[in-house]
C-alpha cells in the first residue's frame, strides 16, 4: 500500500519520439499508352501466325488437290514433217542411238535429279517383243478399247506387229529419270525402223488412233484405273521432224499425268514419257520436247 503521506505526483509519460523527416517522391506518371502498344502488338503476332498457317494450308492444298492444271488447247500435230529426209539406205541406225540421248544438265534443268536408270541399264529388244509383251498385259488387266493400249506403252511399238520373225525394229531404252521426291518420272526408248516409209506409216496409224481414243479403263472391281486420253497440241518443229502427242489424265485426280510424244525424223522414232503429280506443268514439258527436237536434228543421216 501507497505511503499517503508522500506527495502526490502523477505517473509520468514518455516524450513523444520525433518524426522522421518526409521523404521525397517524384510524382507517378500514367502510361497510358502501354496497353495500346501491348494490343497491336498482340494482334501483329496473331495476324503473323494466321499468314503463316494459311500459306502451310495452301500449300499442302496444292500439294494433295485432286486438281490439275488446264490442259494447253489447240490443234493436235500431223503425222508427217514438212520436209521428208531422203536417204539411199535407212537415214539412220544402230549407231545413232547414242546420240538420242538426253544429258543429265538437260534433265535437271526441268527439275529430274536422279538418274538411277541411265542407256545401257537395260538390254536392247525389238519391236515384236514389246509389242507381244504390251498387247499381252493390256489383255490381262482388261484393258479397254483395244483400240488405245497405245496409251499404256513406254515404247514406240503399240500401233502394229511390223514383223513375225522378230528381227526387225531394234528399240533401246536410253533412260529414265526422276525428281528428287520420285513424284515425276521420265522414261525414253528410241526405234530404228527398217526404212524411212514404215516409220511415216507408224506415225500415220498412231495419228488416227490417237483421234478415235478418248478413254480408257484397266483393271477391274475396286482396281478399277480409268483415264482421259487427249490430243497434245501441235509443237514448234525443225521442217524434217514431225511429232504426235497424247496426255493421259487418270486417277486419282486431274493433277496426276502422262504427257507423252512421239517424235520422227526419217526412220527413227523416239518417244518420250513423263509421269507427274503436277509438279512439272505441261508448258514446261512442251518446251522440253521442243528443245530435244534440235538434239534430234543435229544428227547426221546417211543422206546421198
Amino acid at each position: 500500500m501507497d505511503d499517503p503521506n508522500l506527495p502526490y505526483a502523477p505517473p509520468s509519460t514518455p516524450p513523444p519520439l520525433p518524426q522522421a523527416a518526409p521523404v521525397w517522391q517524384a510524382p507517378r506518371r500514367e502510361r497510358s499508352w502501354l496497353p495500346w502498344v501491348i494490343s497491336i502488338s498482340v494482334l501483329l503476332l496473331i495476324t503473323l501466325l494466321v499468314v503463316a498457317l494459311g500459306g502451310i494450308v495452301n500449300s499442302l492444298s496444292a500439294r494433295f488437290s485432286f486438281e490439275g492444271d488446264p490442259l494447253v488447247e489447240g490443234q493436235s500435230g500431223l503425222p508427217f514433217p514438212r520436209v521428208e529426209l531422203t536417204c539411199e539406205t535407212p537415214c539412220f541406225d544402230e549407231a545413232d542411238v547414242e546420240a538420242t540421248v538426253l544429258s543429265e544438265t538437260t534433265l535437271d534443268a526441268l527439275g529430274l535429279t536422279q538418274h538411277d536408270f541411265p542407256w545401257g541399264t537395260y538390254d536392247p529388244t525389238t519391236a515384236d517383243e514389246r509389242h507381244r509383251a504390251l498387247t499381252a498385259n493390256w489383255a490381262a488387266n482388261d484393258g479397254s478399247p483395244n483400240q488405245c493400249v497405245f496409251v499404256i506403252g513406254d515404247t514406240p511399238a503399240v500401233v502394229n506387229l511390223v514383223s513375225d520373225d522378230g528381227v526387225l525394229d531394234p528399240i533401246e531404252y536410253t533412260g529414265q529419270h526422276a525428281s528428287i521426291d520420285i513424284t515425276s518420272t521420265l522414261e525414253q526408248s528410241v526405234r530404228i525402223f527398217s526404212d524411212d516409209s514404215a516409220a511415216w506409216y507408224h506415225m500415220e496409224h498412231l495419228w488416227y488412233q490417237i483421234d478415235a481414243c478418248t478413254e480408257i479403263t484397266m483393271g477391274a472391281g475396286s482396281e478399277v484405273y480409268t483415264a482421259i486420253v487427249t490430243p497434245a497440241p501441235a509443237l514448234e518443229l525443225p521442217d524434217d521432224i514431225s511429232v504426235l502427242g497424247w496426255v493421259r489424265t487418270g486417277d486419282p485426280g486431274a493433277r496426276w499425268r502422262a504427257y507423252v510424244f512421239e517424235m520422227r525424223r526419217g526412220n527413227l522414232i523416239v518417244r518420250t514419257r513423263l509421269m507427274t503429280d503436277g509438279s512439272i506443268s505441261e508448258e514446261a514439258f512442251r518446251t522440253f520436247i521442243e528443245h530435244y527436237a534440235l538434239q534430234l536434228e543435229a544428227i547426221e543421216p546417211n543422206v546421198p
